[in-house]
C-alpha cells in the first residue's frame, strides 16, 4: 500500500523531521550539506519549496481566547516588543540597546 504523503505530513517540518529519522548521519550530512557553489543544496531547497502542504493552523478559529498577562496587565491582543535584528547597528553596545528597551517597556506600562 502507498503512502500518501498528501495528509501524513502536514508541515515541513514534519516532513524533514520524518527524514532525518530515517537517514543516518552520513547520509543526513550528504543531503542538507553543500559542496563548492551548493547548487544541488539550492536545487533541493527549491524542491521543498514548491512542495503544497496544508498548514494546521486557523481550523475552527470561531472561540479563540489570546488574552495574556505581562508585568501585571492583562491583554486581549497581547503583543511583545523585542530588540532584534537591525536595531543593534543603532546602539553603541548590547547595554544600551537593552537599556533604551527597558525604558520603553515602562513607558507602555505606564500608558496601559
Amino acid at each position: 500500500m502507498q503512502r500518501d504523503l498528501r495528509t501524513e505530513f502536514l508541515t515541513l517540518h514534519e516532513f524533514v523531521a520524518a527524514a532525518r529519522l530515517k537517514l543516518d548521519a552520513n547520509g543526513w550530512d550528504y543531503l542538507v550539506g553543500g559542496a563548492e557553489t551548493e547548487t544541488t543544496l539550492r536545487r533541493n531547497r527549491h524542491a521543498l519549496d514548491t512542495i503544497a502542504l496544508r498548514p494546521r493552523v486557523l481550523r475552527d478559529v470561531s472561540d479563540i481566547d489570546a488574552t495574556a498577562s505581562f508585568l501585571s496587565k492583562s491583554s486581549r491582543l497581547p503583543v511583545l516588543l523585542a530588540p532584534a535584528a537591525a536595531s543593534q547597528d543603532q546602539f553603541r553596545d548590547y547595554a544600551e540597546r537593552g537599556n533604551v528597551f527597558t525604558q520603553c517597556v515602562q513607558a507602555l506600562r505606564r500608558a496601559a
